[in-house]
């Protein structure tokens, strides 16, 4: 559900209206058509990639996703990986799954992975006016990642949502999740960031004082005590160009976390919709820019096949017969008459905040 985000006005005009019920049902006939209305959109569609710029399967490699929408082409980006053992199989799988979505197939160790081993792709995904580079916001984006499950044994996939408005799963869902700051994917693959403080743009080092823990360890009276770095902010980081501690960025769009989905070791069979229970949805709000990290894990000592995954996000939105939602939550509501008589209507006016978890 994607009620609760941000302003948003409804009118309502039904004779049977009346403002005197209460905003509970109110609330449930906005959210009936709501639903209605959308339950029909499009979405966003991957198909017939072609490679734009890099070499293919490498960082920086660019592939072009033409007429996702109309007037816009989405520019998809390997950002980078976890290590040199994670490779790309194919930047979209056609021969299965869901035409329309965008589904990477990533492979580990050429197919097995060792024991105890994990590992991930990161893609970013640009929109911008067809035919061009220049990025085009848009006023929202759903993102639906399907079949994320494991092979029978101890290995999983996972998905990661960065700073999404709201994630919304299966009330019984087979999926766990995992909470953290919002990602800087570009400290992360070692790109120059923009400093918070003084806007210099510089690629991260360690922290010199703590060696990059975050962490400075002092005896006290005999008695070792463990203390957060001052020089770094706990972060264990450092901006090389002006050697202020390292802050991570948040846009303040969204939650400001990163959620990670991960699948059961249970294969399903297929990538199909009525497995709702390995499936989760990511909601973002007036955005041009948005990255994802797919991967998987092996959770045995003992190396295993099936290493080489197939993912699919359905940019487009899912209802869940019993949804569970994070991180919004209603923050403003208000209801008020604009006509009296036979002639009733009302105007609702409500907003959403970022949820504390």
């Amino acid at each position: 559900m994607k009620s609760l985000y941000p302003i948003s006005q409804v009118n309502f005009v039904p004779a049977f209206f009346s403002l005197r019920n209460s905003l509970k049902h109110l609330f449930l006939l906005w959210f009936i058509s709501f639903s209605v209305i959308s339950a029909f959109s499009q979405g966003l569609v991957f198909q017939n990639a072609r490679l734009e710029s890099g070499t293919p399967g490498a960082n920086k490699a660019v592939y072009r996703f033409p007429n996702v929408k109309t007037g816009l082409d989405a520019l998809v980006t390997i950002k980078g990986r976890s290590d040199n053992k994670v490779t790309l199989s194919n930047i979209d799988e056609t021969s299965t799954g869901f035409q329309k979505s965008f589904q990477p197939k990533v492979s580990y160790g050429g197919g097995t992975a060792p024991g105890n081993a994990s590992w991930y792709m990161d893609f970013d995904i640009t929109l911008v006016k067809a035919g061009t580079k220049t990025p085009t916001k848009v006023a929202e984006v759903d993102a639906t990642a399907l079949d994320i499950d494991g092979n029978d044994n101890k290995l999983r996939e996972f998905v990661v949502f960065n700073d999404p408005l709201m994630v919304t799963t299966e009330k019984v869902s087979s999926l766990k999740i995992d909470e953290n700051p919002v990602i800087d994917f570009d400290a992360e693959d070692g790109e120059p960031v923009i400093c918070g403080t003084c806007k210099q743009s510089s690629v991260l080092v360690l922290c010199s004082t703590c060696s990059g823990s975050g962490l400075i360890k002092t005896l006290v009276n005999g008695i070792l005590k463990t203390n957060n770095c001052s020089k770094c902010n706990a972060t264990g980081k450092l901006y090389s160009g002006c050697g202020h501690a390292y802050k991570i960025s948040n846009s303040g769009t969204g939650s400001g976390k990163a959620y990670t989905y991960y699948g059961p070791t249970t294969t399903f069979a297929s990538i199909d919709t009525f497995a709702t229970q390995v499936m989760v949805t990511g909601t973002w709000a007036d955005v041009d820019q948005l990255t994802f990290r797919i991967g998987g894990e092996n959770l045995a000592s003992t190396s295993q096949g099936g290493a080489d995954r197939m993912y699919s996000i359905r940019f487009k939105e899912f209802r869940y017969l019993g949804a569970s939602m994070l991180p919004v939550k209603l923050s403003d509501w208000k209801a008020a008459a604009e006509k009296t008589g036979v002639d009733r209507s009302g105007l609702l006016n409500w907003k959403g905040i970022p949820a504390v978890l």
